[in-house]
């Protein structure tokens, strides 16, 4: 058996004992003879075998070898800078391509020479053959290598070039057309730099022009999107889609793509200049008035005609216009006299033949009179203190940190009421108020707390009296607290309380002697409360009045503005009517009383009439009385149309509105205000100040219930139920006003005010009482 003849059998020679036995077979000559078939055969096998063993160990040897090469070139191909050079030449040298010989050795050499000194010499001569092929091939690759690492290297490159190029055409201006070409061919004098294609460079010049021309259109859209699509709409449109316009670079899509862009950019705009208008024309006039600048977005009339066009915008941009003039005027009459303020608006006045512009100026300066004005009628101490920074930082020594008034250093306070009153005279305010509206609210929300002691109450009310600086200011402090509910002493007077569901108090004790003028306001009262009795209640206009009289009869009789009646209906006569003649009567007495008058009393109170007579006070009364009745039966004609199924449009809404509601501007009242309900059966708590209305009248919300969802920060959730937010409206008038014309109102207040401030809302309450509050039962404002 062959496989199993040790290797050295085919190395065995002829010994010396078989020498004597080949000699003697050798023939002549001393050639051995051959071995016979069998060794002959054995000696071919263990070659072949040689060679075979020998050719598998030189492979083995270079694969391990090409293992070796493989880590090299990828060590090498790691290590290589980012443009590849030197790659090939660092791993395979450099041959002489005309002679083959090695002129720089490589790691390749290295490698190579040392892996064959180690191997086997029967395996080292069969990997020594190989090294030229090897180096052929490795040199290709790493050739190969080095010029894919140049390639991505000049691309990544290419690309820092073109995000750099391209950002600055989009910060630079579109209609720079020099700056815009001169950026373009930097980009194609570096392409034509690259190692590439001749196809390729085209294709990469072309989306180059594209991109260039995107970029710079994309940066006119940002600066003017309307002129951007106008100009991309005169851009012909190649016919096929994937070719590009010779001039701009862009193709069909791309011209397509922008113009979707330049449009929406022009919507966004508009919308954002939209929004803008809307945000100046709210807020901008009052911060100007205010503070003598807007700190937002001041449209202009380019901004209004984009939006409404050219003739409404024009006319938009004009009304804004006079209001920003207006707030500017109004801010520099923030620390004019009202007797100054006055002598401009005479002297803006237009005469005759005065040009358009001198009726605009007298408009605006009108607007700014009124806006002044009426913030210093509605808070007159709350208005010196926002103009005069002592007076603001005076108040602001008396509140604590959250605003809230601390009446715990009597010396501060009299410095503030002190300023405040002095301020407000020096402004010629006829009427002034020693504290803000913000600290009389502080002081009601102290108040309101159900764990205030009343003695505590009383006790603040005496510190704040005695803080002002003299009687004057201290009877003006004393009606501002009365005013507000927070004034509330020990006796009662039973007229007063049926009318304002609060105590008066009284300056005169049970034994001491009655003055004529005592004597005359009881008098009064007595007729007063004779009528009162068929109406079942005293209204509280007249409640109010009464407290004036008591402190000062003859002013009051002086200044008694508008008709007292309550606009209801008892035993078939005119409530107004009714109190017409307890006031005439009531009149006649006081005058006579005081020896002003002579004539009797029979001559001024007549049955079932008004008094006719030269007091022109009561003419007043029976005219004021009069238009209120003939606004009362317009509006119950209007209610009975309404419901009988008649659905009015805006025109005819529009026209009722006109037949039934007073100038707001001729009423007087002293503005709405909100107190703390303790229960939210706001029904009940109308009913309990009112009970004589139970199934007469709808009680409805001042400010409605959808302020508080709309604007949730202003208010504090028991203020919605307070009594001082509830209105009752005749039942018969319900469907007309509570359904129709103040959705109507508020629905304007919304639209006008998204983002509304409290004094806003309750200035909008205010406007809304003066207008319609002669149909609320009880009435509201003179």
């Amino acid at each position: 058996m062959v496989h199993i003849i040790p290797l050295s059998v085919g190395q065995r020679r002829r010994d010396a004992g078989n020498a004597t036995a080949y000699a003697d077979a050798a023939p002549a000559g001393g050639t051995p003879p051959p071995l016979d078939g069998y060794w002959q055969a054995v000696a071919e096998h263990y070659e072949r075998r040689q060679a075979q063993q020998q050719a598998f160990d030189t492979e083995i040897a270079a694969h391990r070898l090409d293992g070796e090469i493989a880590r090299t070139e990828a060590d090498a191909v790691a290590n290589a800078p980012a443009d590849g050079a030197g790659l090939h030449d660092a791993v395979y040298g450099q041959v002489n391509p005309h002679t083959g010989q090695v002129v720089k050795t490589g790691q390749f050499d290295t490698l190579f020479d040392t892996f064959v000194k180690q191997a086997p010499p029967e395996v080292g001569a069969g990997l020594a053959s190989r090294k030229e092929a090897l180096r052929d091939a490795g040199s290709t690759r790493m050739a190969m290598q080095q010029l894919q690492r140049r390639k991505q290297y000049e691309q990544d490159q290419w690309f820092k070039v073109e995000t750099a190029e391209l950002n600055t055409i989009a910060q630079s201006d579109p209609n720079d057309t020099a700056a815009f070409d001169a950026t373009r061919q930097t980009g194609l004098d570096l392409l034509a730099k690259m190692n590439l294609d001749p196809q390729i460079r085209l294709q990469a010049e072309a989306a180059w022009r594209a991109s260039t021309a995107k970029a710079r259109m994309q940066a006119l859209i940002a600066q003017d999107p309307r002129r951007a699509a106008e100009m991309l709409s005169a851009i012909p449109v190649a016919s096929d889609p994937q070719a590009g316009d010779t001039r701009g670079g862009l193709s069909s899509d791309d011209i397509r793509r922008l113009v979707g862009q330049a449009h929406t950019a022009t919507v966004s705009r508009l919308v954002e200049t939209r929004a803008n208008i809307d945000l100046a024309s709210q807020n901008a006039p009052d911060a100007i008035a205010n503070a003598g600048n807007y700190s937002g977005a001041m449209p202009s009339s380019t901004n209004f005609v984009d939006v409404y066009g050219e003739e409404e915008g024009g006319k938009r941009y004009q009304e804004f216009s006079r209001k920003i003039d207006a707030g500017r005027q109004a801010f520099g009459m923030r620390t004019m006299p009202n007797q100054a303020i006055h002598a401009a608006l005479r002297d803006a006045e237009p005469g005759p033949g005065s040009s358009d512009e001198d009726h605009l100026r007298y408009q605006v300066t009108a607007a700014a009179t009124l806006k002044t004005l009426r913030e210093r009628r509605a808070d007159p101490a709350g208005y010196v203190r926002e103009v005069f920074p002592n007076i603001d930082a005076a108040w602001s020594d008396v509140t604590g940190q959250a605003g809230k008034s601390e009446i715990n250093n009597r010396e501060a306070y009299n410095r503030a009421i002190a300023l405040s009153v002095a301020a407000q005279l020096q402004l010629g305010i006829e009427d002034p108020q020693p504290l803000p509206a913000a600290v009389v609210q502080s002081i009601a929300d102290d108040f309101s707390r159900n764990d205030r002691p009343q003695a505590d109450r009383a006790a603040v009310l005496s510190d704040l009296l005695a803080a002002a600086p003299d009687p004057g200011t201290r009877k003006a402090l004393s009606l501002q607290l009365d005013r507000a509910g927070l004034y509330q002493p020990a006796e009662i007077d039973p007229i007063t309380t049926a009318a304002t569901g609060q105590q008066s108090p009284t300056s005169a004790s049970a034994d001491e002697p009655k003055s004529a003028f005592r004597q005359a306001a009881e008098d009064f009262g007595n007729y007063l409360s004779e009528g009162f009795e068929s109406l079942g209640r005293a209204p509280h206009d007249i409640g109010l009045a009464l407290r004036d009289l008591r402190d000062s009869p003859l002013d009051f009789l002086e200044q008694l503005p508008a008709t007292p009646g309550s606009g209801a209906v008892a035993e078939g006569r005119l409530a107004s009517e009714v109190v017409g003649e307890a006031v005439a009567k009531g009149l006649a007495i006081v005058r006579s009383r005081t020896g002003r008058f002579g004539k009797p009393l029979e001559e001024f109170a007549t049955s079932g009439s008004r008094a006719t007579s030269e007091l022109a006070a009561e003419g007043t009364i029976a005219r004021q009385a009069a238009e209120t009745k003939s606004l009362i039966k317009a509006a119950e004609d209007a209610a009975y149309r309404v419901s009988m199924g008649a659905k009015p449009d805006k025109a005819e809404l529009l026209q009722i509105i006109k037949s039934i509601a007073r100038d707001p501007s001729k009423v007087k009242y002293p503005g709405a205000s909100l107190g703390r309900a303790a229960s939210k059966n706001y029904r009940k708590t109308f009913l309990d100040a009112n009970p004589n209305l139970e199934g007469e009248v709808v009680v409805h919300h001042a400010a409605e219930r959808q302020v508080w969802e709309r604007y949730p920060d202003l208010f504090a959730a028991d203020e919605m139920h307070s009594l001082q937010n509830l209105r009752g409206i005749p039942k018969g008038l319900d469907s007309l006003l509570h359904k129709i014309v103040f959705r109507f109102e508020w629905d304007q207040f919304y639209e006008a005010h998204p983002e509304a401030t409290r004094r806003q809302v309750l200035d909008y309450v205010t406007y809304i009482d003066q207008k319609y509050g002669h149909l609320f039962n009880p009435p509201i404002g003179e």
